[in-house]
């Protein structure tokens, strides 16, 4: 649910300071556009042990742009 403080949502990134390491972080009142949410914590770690590959490439080598 969003608008609700105690509703907590979990989202993977990747932390390009470190560029090594898929992340989990959360939110609860804040809703981003196309933004892919888990309900848990753990639902999250599954994804990138599952697609630790595919999402490492996502966020180090897929560009965003087609045209640059």
């Amino acid at each position: 649910v969003w608008n609700n403080s105690k509703s907590e949502k979990y989202y993977i990134f990747y932390s390009h300071h470190f560029k090594t390491e898929l992340l989990v972080g959360s939110y609860s009142t804040t809703e981003y556009a196309f933004g892919v949410h888990f309900d848990t914590k753990e639902h999250a770690e599954l994804c990138i042990e599952e697609f630790k590959d595919e999402l490492t490439w996502y966020f180090t080598e897929c560009r965003d742009r087609m045209d640059g």
